[in-house]
């Protein structure tokens, strides 16, 4: 592993995002995958416009050169979590509808949503998930657990939960999360 990662990881573990971005800054356009990475979890670290603006400047810039071809599906993510991070819900409903979907990114944005207090647009999304094929895993069914909690609605919370599979029920966090749905 060569020194310039050891620095970026050491700055980011140290909870250090702006010397991350200055770092990336003097790297000269060295846009490779893990500087990219590494760069947007800083602006995602940093949470605020500081962090949006110099992010969106980077993802511009990369958008600009990829001229229609597809962005790394793994620096995606990384862009879609500092939007969620920075509070740009517009640009992170966008991109996620141009992201293939995984547990993941549905992830990303259930959080997001039970964040900013819309559990009806994080059951939507497991709707969604359903209808897609994608397979809910045990984050998927905390954070509907999380979002059927702040609805309130005992039909919706029983109609939800017995679409969920058995294994789920073993799981410590989910055991937690449903209590306090219940309660």
């Amino acid at each position: 592993m060569n020194i310039l990662i050891l620095s970026f990881l050491g700055y980011l573990k140290n909870n250090r995002p702006e010397q991350v971005i200055d770092l990336f800054f003097k790297l000269d356009n060295q846009m490779d995958e893990i500087n990219l990475l590494v760069f947007f979890s800083a602006c995602a670290g940093l949470g605020n416009e500081k962090g949006l603006t110099l992010g969106k400047q980077i993802f511009s810039r990369l958008s600009q050169h990829s001229k229609g071809k597809q962005l790394n599906e793994k620096v995606l993510p990384a862009v879609l979590n500092m939007f969620i991070k920075c509070y740009d819900i517009d640009n992170a409903e966008k991109l996620f509808r141009q992201l293939n979907k995984n547990p993941i990114t549905y992830g990303c944005m259930m959080t997001m949503y039970n964040n900013q207090n819309e559990p009806e647009k994080t059951l939507s999304l497991y709707e969604e998930m359903k209808g897609e094929n994608v397979e809910a895993d045990n984050l998927i069914w905390v954070l509907i657990i999380d979002a059927l909690s702040q609805l309130s609605d005992l039909s919706t919370c029983e109609s939800i939960i017995s679409e969920m599979p058995k294994k789920f029920f073993e799981n410590i966090q989910i055991q937690n999360g449903l209590i306090n749905m219940w309660v």
